[in-house]
């Protein structure tokens, strides 16, 4: 199940942004130049004393304040591998060709409250990835859709908590 949320996480880097040809190859495939170097994301599968905690909020262009509740908030470990990853995922559209399913065993997630609020607990001390999106109702009807792209942010955990607000 971790499995196929992480894939379901990964689909959503894959439907934000606007095509760029050079990194798209002929079958609409992202394709990632930089290997996975389980060595260098090793400490994310450690335990620690870090924390992070924090809250996504977003105002859309008509005013209303939008939050993360109940959206899956994902922990990656910021590594070279990691960086391209999210770098290409939000610039570009189309599927990863060569995403190493290790990197889930690195990665962990969790569920925002009614606020948007999140946490991770006992981290090793690194540099992560938090990530996640905001998606709203469309009025009037059953469907929803993803409000803006996705949100991200590179933050440094050493053992004492480090508190975030992604916000656009």
């Amino acid at each position: 199940m971790k499995s196929l949320r992480f894939f379901c996480f990964v689909a959503a880097f894959a439907t934000a942004g606007c095509l760029q040809d050079t990194a798209i190859a002929q079958n609409n495939a992202i394709v990632l130049s930089t290997p996975f170097d389980p060595s260098a994301v090793a400490f994310a599968a450690k335990l620690g004393s870090g924390r992070i905690y924090g809250q996504l909020v977003t105002r859309r262009a008509g005013g209303d304040v939008l939050t993360a509740a109940g959206e899956k908030v994902d922990l990656l470990p910021a590594v070279a591998y990691t960086d391209e990853m999210l770098s290409k995922s939000t610039a570009t559209s189309g599927k990863y060709a060569n995403l190493d399913p290790r990197i889930k065993d690195y990665s962990r997630e969790t569920t925002a409250d009614a606020t948007g609020n999140f946490t991770f607990d006992r981290l090793a001390p690194g540099k992560y990835y938090i990530v996640t999106q905001v998606k709203r109702q469309i009025p009037g009807t059953s469907l929803v859709e993803a409000q803006g792209s996705v949100f991200y942010q590179r933050v440094v955990v050493a053992n004492h908590p480090v508190k975030i607000v992604l916000s656009r």
